[in-house]
């Protein structure tokens, strides 16, 4: 009987150990069960983070593409533009030296002609000095004498001086090459051939006056001395 009831004793203390494994088997399945839906809940959130920051880094390269391509679209249009400037800034510099030799082709013609028809009214002036000073000049009073010496001497000052600034203006043309010294030489040309006339004038030789019948007969009036041409205030200096 006692053998009876300490095997009952015994099946109950193993059904007791037993259901309390079980319940704390039950505990950490339970547990097992909690960790793994927390761990299940994080992953979820991580991934929805993660999708979050995928977005936003393809929102973002597909805006820093867009101003990329925009940058890039612009700065061709820029470079064609740029581009386009140039080969019409070469075209017009290409036009202006044209135009350039041709202006120094025309100039240098121009200084050359006038150089001879310098050099040839130059010639022509002395052939006259010398011709009015070797010629036989008529007898006449020593007032006039001297008058017309003070002429031509101040003639041939004026001659000196308009050759100077001919000389000059020729030398400053072929330096600079302006056009604007052509009308200050032309005017200094004919200044000169002004003066080469009056020379002409003043070196001819009077007409002998016809022999004098009577006592009371008038004599020649002295020829007046012409004033000196003013300086030219416009002439190249």
């Amino acid at each position: 009987m006692a053998e009876a009831t300490d095997e009952t004793a015994e099946g109950i203390r193993r059904a007791l150990d037993a259901a309390e494994a079980a319940n704390e088997a039950a505990q950490d399945i339970a547990n097992l069960s909690a960790a793994h839906r927390e761990f299940a809940e994080a992953v979820m959130r991580g991934q929805r983070r993660n999708s979050l920051f995928a977005a936003g880094a393809a929102a973002g390269a597909a805006v820093a593409l867009a101003l990329g391509g925009l940058v890039y679209f612009r700065s061709v249009s820029d470079l064609r533009i740029a581009a386009a400037v140039q080969s019409e800034a070469a075209k017009l510099l290409v036009e202006e030296l044209t135009q350039m030799d041709g202006i120094g082709d025309a100039v240098a013609e121009q200084q050359a002609r006038m150089r001879d028809d310098t050099l040839a009214l130059l010639e022509k002036v002395k052939d006259e000095i010398r011709r009015a000073a070797a010629g036989d000049a008529p007898e006449e009073d020593p007032m006039s004498a001297q008058v017309a010496n003070e002429i031509r001497e101040g003639v041939k000052a004026d001659l000196e001086g308009i050759r100077d600034e001919i000389l000059a203006a020729l030398a400053e043309m072929q330096v600079s090459g302006a056009a604007g010294s052509t009308a200050e030489l032309t005017g200094a040309v004919a200044e000169l051939k002004a003066l080469v006339e009056r020379t002409r004038t003043i070196d001819s030789p009077a007409p002998k006056p016809a022999p004098a019948t009577a006592p009371t007969s008038a004599r020649p009036q002295k020829p007046k001395p012409k004033p000196a041409p003013e300086p030219d205030p416009f002439a190249y200096p």
